[in-house]
């Protein structure tokens, strides 16, 4: 329901709003960290990375 509204799951527990990201940067195991506008650093795991990556233009 939230996709649409620009949210994107990055893990079992976790929404991310793609529009408060501040910078990305690969991880150690496929996993990306994700810095937030307001500091917050979040991790996106293996099995939602690829997805992400497609969501925003990436791959």
């Amino acid at each position: 329901m939230l996709a649409k509204h620009n949210f994107f799951r990055v893990n079992k527990s976790t929404l991310l709003n793609l529009n408060k990201i501040e910078s990305l940067k690969s991880d150690i195991d496929r996993r990306i960290r994700v810095t937030l506008k307001n500091g917050y650093q979040l991790i996106i795991s293996r099995a939602y990375a690829e997805e992400f990556k497609t969501k925003i233009g990436v791959r």
